[in-house]
């Protein structure tokens, strides 16, 4: 390795790095604005128990966003009674729609109080047929569920390859962000998912946040929010300043409803989840210049080394090779006491050929000492 291709080494390593650095400082412990939205989304909670219209897909989605940033709601008469809520709309671990049940079986995970029925709910998405007929967002989120619950299930390859090859439509940034967000951590996960996130990051950057738009929006974000690929980070810091400059109200809620501000705080989570470089700057900034004082030793030490091949070492090498192969052609000679000198002759010419190779190496030698020198 030259002290050149180190050098252009780090310049990669840094540009990189500075693509990774976003400024997305979304924590509800330091941030009075997170904290506001989740309580009012909590206190917006039905008699019934339900969430925004009162059907059990507006509870799931509240349920998973409050989970999202406080684990331990679970505990809470509020999460009891809106998990009671959802299971008794259902029959039989099904809600209306696969959507409906996926993303219930989801929120409700991880509690003893509905362990029964998401395990009824899993094993009923786990056993459907796959089906390309299903709508894309409808696997994207069955995949969300099933991989988490039931991660050997034979049915997740077929699942994946569905959303991998099939056309999606509609090609909605609501469609598309959740589809991003399962095949994000799906096996063999390839350059189709980059193309979503790319489409989805150019949506992103072409529209602003409306009343009509915010819940695509939001998905969106989420989906972009799977990928850690450089070209994404700018675009998802960008979309979080939005997200709190427009929209939300003064009394935390976005657009005084339940549902948008329940996908608002799922986008904000996953965007401050991100998986960016865990160094500090300290440690960055000590790796960045121990690898410069690499590429100064390198460069000393070539430095050194052709200083040493001056014009004169580079001719006493040549006499002092043609000497070597003469003294091997003679003392050839001398025991084969041969006495046909053209053999002679074409003996030596023989044993010179390498010595021409080496002249023709050391020549070009020359040349980059002299490079070097000026």
């Amino acid at each position: 390795m030259t002290d050149r291709s180190v050098r252009m080494t780090v310049d990669h390593v840094r540009r990189q790095l500075s693509r990774y650095t976003v400024d997305t400082t979304v924590d509800e412990s330091s941030d009075p604005r997170l904290r506001q939205s989740i309580e009012w989304l909590i206190s917006s909670q039905l008699p019934s128990g339900g969430f925004g219209n009162n059907s059990a897909a507006y509870t799931a989605i509240a349920v998973k966003a409050i989970r999202s940033w406080q684990p331990g709601w679970s505990q809470s008469d509020g999460f009891e009674r809106a998990a009671r809520h959802v299971i008794a709309s259902s029959s039989n671990g099904k809600l209306e729609t696969v959507w409906d049940t996926a993303v219930a079986a989801n929120a409700l995970a991880g509690s003893a109080y509905t362990d029964t029925w998401v395990d009824q709910a899993t094993d009923y998405l786990s056993q459907l047929v796959p089906d390309p007929h299903l709508k894309p967002h409808h696997i994207a989120q069955l995949l969300i569920t099933v991989t988490a619950r039931r991660p050997d299930s034979n049915s997740i390859p077929e699942w994946v390859s569905i959303l991998r090859t099939q056309r999606i439509y509609p090609a909605t940034p609501y469609c598309l962000g959740q589809v991003s967000s399962a095949l994000v951590a799906a096996p063999e996960a390839n350059i189709d998912l980059r193309l979503q996130c790319d489409e989805l990051g150019a949506w992103l950057g072409s529209v602003d946040v409306t009343k009509a738009n915010f819940v695509e929006y939001c998905s969106a974000l989420v989906g972009l929010s799977a990928s850690t690929h450089p070209t994404h980070s700018a675009r998802v810091s960008a979309c979080v300043d939005d997200l709190f400059s427009d929209g939300r109200r003064l009394d935390g809620s976005w657009y005084h409803d339940a549902w948008e501000t329940s996908w608002a705080l799922l986008a904000l989570k996953l965007a401050s989840a991100r998986k960016l470089v865990t160094l500090s700057v300290h440690d960055l900034a000590l790796i960045l210049e121990d690898a410069d004082k690499l590429a100064d030793n390198l460069q000393e030490s070539y430095r050194n080394r052709f200083s040493v091949l001056n014009p004169s070492y580079f001719w006493n090498v040549v006499a002092y090779s043609q000497v070597l192969l003469i003294l091997v052609a003679l003392a050839v000679y001398g025991i084969f006491l041969s006495q046909d000198s053209g053999w002679y002759i074409g003996f030596v010419s023989l044993l010179l050929v390498p010595g021409l190779g080496t002249v023709r190496q050391l020549w070009h030698l020359r040349s980059m000492t002299l490079n070097q020198d000026n």
